[in-house]
């Protein structure tokens, strides 16, 4: 069944039907839609499908009434599937945004644009940052290779290796030196970032 056809025969099922259905819709969009489509599209239609299912409770009480269902149960229920819904929804977004700002920044210094690259370490390590961006003037940076990520979503912290081949302009020999990335989501002001909380590797 595609997508359409899910969505059609849920809202013209009726509301109870509808929030028993919602469960089975978010397995079959993902399918529906095909590869074009993330999860995170699928949840927000989840959202919006819910949405609707708490109009039509709230206009259409007397269903339930001829039903024998408890609205304020089903009200309940729906409140707390787009609960959950929302807050995985909002996690999504945060690891995503880390995923963009760590490959950003390491794209950055992988084509030597140390300074554009020293906009991502937090204000408790920019005067050291800065220190290190000195001392990797005569540095060329020629690869680098992400070996491993762990994501913690809970404290919204991240820990990166990463292998970065470089020469010096002095002595033209290639090395290899491990860069330990430490990422922390900050807020401020209502705003969150992700900010890198370790320095520029030294470069022997």
């Amino acid at each position: 069944m595609i997508y359409g056809e899910i969505v059609k025969k849920v809202l013209a099922a009726g509301p109870c039907t509808e929030i028993k259905t919602v469960f089975y819709f978010s397995l079959c969009a993902g399918k529906g839609r095909g590869k074009a489509f993330s999860p995170h599209v699928v949840e927000q239609d989840i959202l919006s499908l819910l949405f609707f299912c708490l109009l039509t409770t709230i206009g259409k009480t007397g269903n339930f009434k001829q039903t024998g269902k408890d609205p304020m149960k089903t009200l309940f229920f729906s409140l707390l599937i787009a609960a959950a819904l929302a807050s995985c929804s909002t996690q999504r977004g945060i690891q995503a945004d880390f995923e963009k700002n760590f490959r950003n920044y390491n794209e950055l210094v992988r084509w030597n644009q140390l300074e554009e690259a020293g906009t991502f370490p937090s204000d408790s390590i920019s005067a050291g940052y800065k220190e290190r961006l000195k001392a990797a003037k005569n540095v060329a940076v020629v690869d680098y290779r992400v070996m491993n990520i762990k994501y913690d979503g809970k404290k919204k912290e991240a820990e990166v290796k990463v292998e970065i081949d470089y020469y010096k302009r002095s002595t033209l020999s290639l090395k290899t030196v491990i860069d330990n990335q430490k990422w922390a989501y900050q807020e401020k002001e209502g705003k969150g970032l992700w900010r890198l909380m370790s320095l520029l590797p030294d470069f022997p």
